[in-house]
């Protein structure tokens, strides 16, 4: 299966040891997202102009489970499928999260 990784999973990143072996398929951006930082990095829709940049991985069922544990699905982040991408991606709604919104940084 596909996945869009960002965040500490990609190339140079802390978590990237666990896709390291995963074949990369290409790297650019998604619209309509936007990513936050409040200490970890979250992804969830945005405006229309938004772009996340982000890693495209064919990564295993095994790969996968592994990353489901790492990101809490699904209950923390939400493994998602984006049709209109052809992958997935951990999503996390911080809307409902009460965070101090000063500490965000909008990438």
């Amino acid at each position: 299966m596909n996945l869009f990784v960002y965040g500490t999973l990609k190339k140079g990143h802390g978590n990237h040891y666990l896709i390291e072996s995963c074949k990369q398929i290409t790297k650019g951006y998604i619209e309509g997202f936007q990513m936050v930082s409040a200490m970890i990095p979250f992804v969830w829709y945005g405006n229309q102009n938004d772009k996340v940049y982000g890693e495209v991985y064919e990564v295993s069922d095994f790969i996968i489970k592994q990353l489901d544990i790492l990101e809490g699905h699904p209950n923390f982040y939400q493994r998602t499928w984006l049709e209109n991408y052809g992958f997935y991606i951990y999503l996390h709604d911080f809307t409902k999260r009460n965070l101090n919104l000063e500490k965000i940084l909008i990438f």
